[in-house]
């Protein structure tokens, strides 16, 4: 087992000499290791040999090892074409994440040796496309890309709304004194994006909506999930659980 830089994500690649035949033993050893093993310490994709390629020394010669491909024996459906809109969209944004061209609507994303780094990546991306919140919980639960065009098709898009932005002259919320709020910690920037390039600003991956502290919210009169929706365009989020 080792490390590539070729592969998506942090995934491990496995390679193994089946006894006998190599016929469903990927879907048997994910399954064992899967009830055995963290996910950063299981395998994301494996790799069937004959035999192992070897050094003059007689041990196994890593950097002639072959790079992992998507090899459809290992999953447990068959290929189906995308057939939807939606359908299409995801599996060029699949095809994308997992270096590929050959994933279908049903195979299944953890199947396919998906992490929970690559995950995050791809919901950026269907965030992004679809103009959707993609919450995480969501995606765990519609693996394929079936499933998941169903439930994006249901959920409305992100509204074009102006909520969200702060006056910097605002009053605090009804209730609240400025005495009442310990705000040192915080440092709150009013940024005119208007007119500058994407990249003039920081990116994020998803959103910890615990780390939004209380205080800012008070401050500002949002909600976390107004700062989700409409300051970070429904990046994926995290809470706690």
């Amino acid at each position: 087992m080792m490390k590539r830089d070729d592969l998506p994500g942090e995934s491990l690649a496995a390679y193994i000499i089946p006894e006998d035949s190599s016929e469903g033993i990927v879907v048997s050893l994910r399954r064992y290791l899967s009830n055995r093993l963290p996910e950063y310490m299981r395998p994301g994709v494996f790799v069937t040999l004959e035999d192992f390629p070897l050094t003059p020394n007689n041990k196994i010669d890593r950097k002639k090892l072959p790079a992992p491909t998507l090899d459809r024996t290992d999953l447990q459906v068959e290929y189906v074409e995308p057939q939807t809109p939606s359908e299409k969209i995801l599996v060029d944004i699949l095809n994308e994440a997992f270096l590929s061209d050959r994933i279908g609507i049903r195979d299944n994303f953890f199947e396919l040796g998906g992490d929970s780094l690559l995950a995050v990546q791809i919901l950026t991306e269907i965030s992004k496309t679809f103009n959707r919140p993609m919450p995480v919980e969501n995606f765990l639960q519609n693996p394929t890309i079936e499933s998941l065009a169903q439930y994006l098709d249901t959920v409305p898009s992100l509204p074009e709304s102006k909520e969200g932005s702060i006056d910097p002259n605002r009053a605090l919320p009804n209730g609240f004194e400025s005495g009442d709020l310990d705000s040192s910690y915080l440092t709150i920037d009013i940024l005119d994006v208007a007119g500058k390039a994407d990249d003039s600003l920081p990116t994020v991956d998803s959103v910890a909506l615990a780390y939004i502290p209380d205080t800012f919210l008070k401050l500002t009169g949002l909600t976390r999930d107004v700062i989700v929706h409409n300051w970070l365009h429904g990046k994926p989020f995290v809470s706690n659980l």
